[in-house]
């Protein structure tokens, strides 16, 4: 039998550990599960010759703790708009517009809360609009377009959204 230690919350799995017969180890643990220090639970096996005679049917209990390697959920965002207008004497002055939101580091529990995130810009101009390089686009989805004087037309451009996580274990650092 495989059972909780004492005062250990076994919230975090959806199918509690177990061993079958043959000594393979099942369980789930639910999404974004985070335990910094193991899960820990007391194993006993147990025979099928019951305690007849002053028989001993039990092992003795072995610990056993459960460590989940920490993966880096990718960072997500979503633009508030596909399409953005700008005033072409704003722009040369540094046009600041909110163009994401709901701005995430992945996980929304552990250590994945206090990752860094950098968004990155990629623009191709049409026309001749001159985008300067003192555009930037801040991590809380706030852009400042800044434009050379005299240009103006549209622009496609490009967003993404990286942490400092990695990509350890087959984590994620990037939007996708």
């Amino acid at each position: 039998s495989v059972v909780p230690a004492s005062g250990f919350d076994v919230s975090g799995f959806e199918i509690l550990p177990r061993i079958s017969p043959n000594g393979t180890l099942e369980f789930r643990t639910t999404r974004y599960w985070y335990f910094p220090g193991g899960a820990v639970f007391n194993v006993t096996l147990l025979d099928s010759g019951g305690g007849y005679a002053a028989g001993i049917n039990a092992s003795l209990m072995v610990p056993l703790v459960i460590y989940m390697e920490l993966v880096n959920y990718a960072p997500s965002f979503l633009l508030t708009d596909t399409a953005f207008e700008i005033n072409e004497h704003a722009a040369m002055l540094g046009a600041t517009l909110e163009i994401a939101e709901h701005i995430s580091t992945g996980a929304p529990v552990g250590p994945e809360t206090l990752q860094s995130l950098t968004f990155s810009l990629s623009c191709a101009p049409a026309g001749t609009l001159l985008i300067l390089d003192e555009t930037t686009l801040f991590p809380n989805g706030t852009l400042l377009l800044v434009t050379a004087p005299g240009t103006f037309g549209a622009a496609n451009c490009s967003v993404s959204l990286r942490d400092d996580g990695g990509v350890e274990h087959g984590g994620a650092d990037a939007s996708g």
